[in-house]
């Protein structure tokens, strides 16, 4: 056989390689662009909580103070004599 041709068997086993490769390789595109999308879908979620939290936040933070002021209140002032 003459060193330029190829071997037919392993020629091939090599086209059955590569189509198996490709076959994956498609896989992992398909892959990809699901967690692509799962990503995007979850940055959203994320943006709109932004707010969510801060609200909740700055209402925990004055619930918190006049409840403070009260028990201060109540344990430093007399309220009868």
């Amino acid at each position: 056989m003459n060193d330029l041709q190829i071997d037919p068997i392993e020629f091939g086993r090599l086209q059955a390689e590569v189509t198996s490769l490709r076959r994956d390789f498609d896989a992992l595109l398909k892959a990809i662009e699901t967690n692509t999308v799962m990503l995007h879908e979850m940055r959203d979620t994320l943006a709109e909580a932004k707010g969510g939290w801060r609200l909740m936040l700055a209402v925990g933070g004055a619930v918190g103070s006049v409840a403070a002021g009260v028990a201060w209140a109540t344990q430093h002032i007399k309220w009868m004599p």
